[in-house]
């Protein structure tokens, strides 16, 4: 089971170690068999963690702005997971290809 250490501790350490210039995914793997793509962690709790997540449909630069909403200010609306720790099976960090130019995820 993953914990909050694993995602507090562990992973930002794992993704600076990865150091790649082109970015980091980071994916969340349920028990129920979903995976969720993370844009960034909101807020840590005892027993759960809020993720804001992108779309599981593929994006480009060009339907980026059709497929998530933005706010009065041009900031993408993204979806947001409240999940419990004990639904997280494990975590994928994953380097980014270095010939896209349109990544999404963690920065290293």
């Amino acid at each position: 089971m993953i914990d909050r250490a694993a995602l507090e501790q562990v992973v930002p350490k794992q993704i600076e170690g990865m150091a790649s210039p082109s970015g980091v995914s980071l994916v969340l793997h349920l028990f129920n068999g979903e995976t969720y793509t993370v844009s960034r962690i909101i807020e840590y709790y005892d027993d759960y963690i809020v993720v804001a997540v992108y779309p599981a449909q593929a994006l480009s630069p060009d339907t980026l702005k059709d497929v998530i909403p933005s706010d009065d200010k041009g900031r993408l609306i993204l979806d947001r997971l409240v999940l419990p720790y004990r639904a997280i099976s494990y975590l994928a960090i994953t380097a980014r290809e270095p010939q896209k130019q349109f990544t999404l995820g963690f920065r290293g």
